[in-house]
């Protein structure tokens, strides 16, 4: 039987863990003063590093924490890493008077079923599938899918009455009303001035009519290793029917395929908007590499306090 010892994550030892989680978390495994409460522990498997679950403290509300990664090595899995991660990143947070806890991660449907059977028997929610992620080559897309060879040849017309502009192009005066939501109500989570996870920004499209200012955009970011992450894509309802969710697309891949030629992209679009996935759909074709979705679940924790 496989020895799982579970240790604390440190100065020390950080370097051992680092390639188990995202890129933008690595800070959060080294001790600096003064940094948003994290908890961080490794799992060690006979001796060998072999997951890590880490957390961070939502410290606008001070009794919420956010599962940031919790990842096991592939070899390592089913010899109880994971559930020995899971029950001491348990006994912390409550220990810490955690109230409610989350987690959401980015996998295929296979690890989806597999992290659901151990976070379910922890006392989470069964996992909801919120989002579908698509990975492709630019360029891929543009020979392989019939659509997109029609819309790079420019035998594809749109409508002309709408302009679409980068962001440095537009009046700073329509951009501030769209902060203001002023006769523009969208969803937070399509903001265009989203940026959650603190990327350098790469272009933003916003399309724009004489009497209406800004009606719709496309923001992506510059993400790790080379790639396009496509943010926010939103049209008002009543524009939608006359196509402006194509010049906004046609906007960002010809600029993309300009400016970031050798660079692939992450497109990701929420379950429900099935409207932007079949605009999606005609792009990309077959063309993605790969298919993934984003998924979440979270636990109680405010009736298990011990104090």
């Amino acid at each position: 039987m496989a020895i799982v010892v579970i240790e604390n994550i440190q100065n020390e030892n950080a370097h051992f863990y680092k390639e188990f989680t995202f890129k933008q978390y690595e800070k959060f495994l080294l001790d600096e003063p003064g940094d948003t409460p994290i908890v961080k522990i490794g799992a060690r498997v006979d001796g060998v590093p072999a997951g890590l679950a880490l957390a961070k403290e939502d410290t606008s509300t001070g009794n919420i924490w956010n599962i940031l990664s919790f990842f096991v090595l592939e070899n390592f899995r089913k010899k109880g890493a994971g559930a020995a991660l899971l029950s001491k990143l348990k006994e912390i947070l409550l220990d810490k008077k955690c109230e409610f806890t989350t987690f959401k991660v980015i996998t295929s449907m296979d690890n989806i079923k597999s992290l659901e059977s151990l976070f379910v028997k922890h006392g989470f929610a069964p996992f909801r599938i919120c989002t579908n992620i698509y990975k492709c080559s630019i360029i891929k897309m543009r020979e392989k899918s019939p659509f997109s060879k029609r819309v790079f040849s420019g035998k594809l017309k749109f409508n002309k009455n709408v302009k679409i502009l980068l962001k440095n192009q537009v009046d700073t005066n329509l951009i501030e009303k769209i902060k203001a939501r002023e006769d523009n109500d969208y969803p937070e989570s399509l903001s265009p001035f989203k940026n959650e996870f603190d990327l350098k920004e790469a272009f933003h499209f916003f399309a724009i009519t004489e009497n209406d200012g800004i009606i719709g955009w496309g923001t992506t970011f510059e993400a790790p290793g080379n790639l396009i992450l496509y943010r926010s894509f939103f049209v008002k309802k009543e524009y939608r029917p006359i196509g402006v969710g194509y010049n906004i697309f046609n906007a960002c891949f010809k600029y993309q395929c300009e400016h970031y030629p050798g660079w692939d992209f992450i497109f990701a679009v929420a379950v429900d908007n099935k409207r932007t996935e079949k605009l999606l759909g005609l792009y990309l074709g077959d063309s993605f590499d790969w298919f993934k979705h984003e998924c979440e679940t979270s636990l109680t924790l405010k009736n298990k306090i011990k104090y």
